[in-house]
Order: C-alpha cells, then sequence, then structure tokens
C-alpha cells in the first residue's frame, strides 16, 4: 500500500526458504520466503512499522509489518544478531 518503505544497501548475506515451526505458523502453514541483510544497511525510509511476537514459544523473531494492509517487511531475530 505504500504506506511503511524501507531500503538497504549492501550485500545480501544469505537468500531462501524457511519452514521452521514459527515461519509455518506465520505463514499459515507453509515456509516463508527470505534474505538476510546486514542491519546497519537496512532502514525505514517512510511511515514505522508495526511489530509482533509470539509470546507462546522462547526467543521468538520479532516480525515487522505494516499495520494499514498487514504486509510482512521485515524479521529480527535472536538467531541471527545484526542482520535483517
Amino acid at each position: 500500500c505504500g504506506e511503511v518503505r524501507y531500503r538497504f544497501a549492501g550485500p545480501i548475506a544469505m537468500k531462501g526458504m524457511c519452514f521452521c515451526r514459527e515461519c509455518q505458523h506465520v505463514s499459515g502453514g507453509g515456509g516463508t520466503i527470505a534474505m538476510i541483510v546486514p542491519e546497519d544497511s537496512f532502514r525505514y525510509t517512510q511511515g514505522a512499522p508495526k511489530t509482533f511476537a509470539r509470546t507462546d514459544i522462547e526467543a521468538p523473531a520479532a516480525r515487522e509489518f505494516c499495520g494499514t494492509c498487514g504486509t510482512h517487511l521485515a524479521t529480527r531475530s535472536q538467531r541471527t544478531p545484526g542482520s535483517v
């Protein structure tokens, strides 16, 4: 919807699909397509995301999404510190 925009510059550290139980939960059953970039090369340029983290598991990832349309924008995980 364009409410929240972001930009990153620099190398992509990894890209692929994740089928962990947490990603299956967030996606409604399937996996999620992801790419990891260094946190210091990522920034929001317009608006601010809403954040969701599960409370029923240990060390959940924080999912950032558009509060207007619900589009998933970024994930901050303790498994990949310093990355988005």
